[in-house]
């Protein structure tokens, strides 16, 4: 998952600014990338981002990973991982433990509606890494 159209140098600046990388573990592939867009609000595996100042967007591919709106309960968990009762508080909202490249951990939360991906949030883990994250709690936002 990169952006296909700027230089491995202009990734790696941006990535280190505007988005976060997450996988299931440590040692597995990146499997989600969060744009922070401000004020606690976040695009989770955005299609296209602009550069500040730029009409020219980045665009992003992402394989056999479908849009957010067409995921259901069981891609989503093949995706992010196995539900546990603990994350599982109901049918209709899982948690899902997923760890940065520089290795903060975050919980993404996702609320389904007849089984389809409807919202999201992510958390920061642990309270105590705060002061190292980009994001400690995101705002929900919707799946069109």
């Amino acid at each position: 998952m990169t952006p296909s159209n700027v230089e491995a140098k202009e990734i790696f600046d941006l990535m280190n600014k505007r988005f976060i990388k997450l996988r299931r573990s440590i040692i597995s592939n990146d499997s989600a990338i969060v744009e922070l867009t401000g004020n606690n609000d976040i695009l989770l595996n955005p299609r296209r981002a602009y550069e500040i100042g730029s009409k020219n967007p980045w665009h992003f591919t992402y394989g056999s990973i479908p849009e957010l709106r067409d995921l259901d309960q069981a891609q989503t968990d093949q995706l992010w991982g196995d539900e546990t009762a603990q994350s599982r508080s109901n049918d209709q909202l899982r948690t899902y433990k997923l760890v940065s490249s520089d290795r903060i951990e975050y919980f993404l939360d996702v609320v389904f509606e007849h089984t389809r991906f409807k919202k999201y949030r992510l958390r920061s883990a642990e309270s105590g890494s705060a002061a190292k994250t980009k994001l400690t709690t995101s705002n929900w936002i919707a799946v069109h």
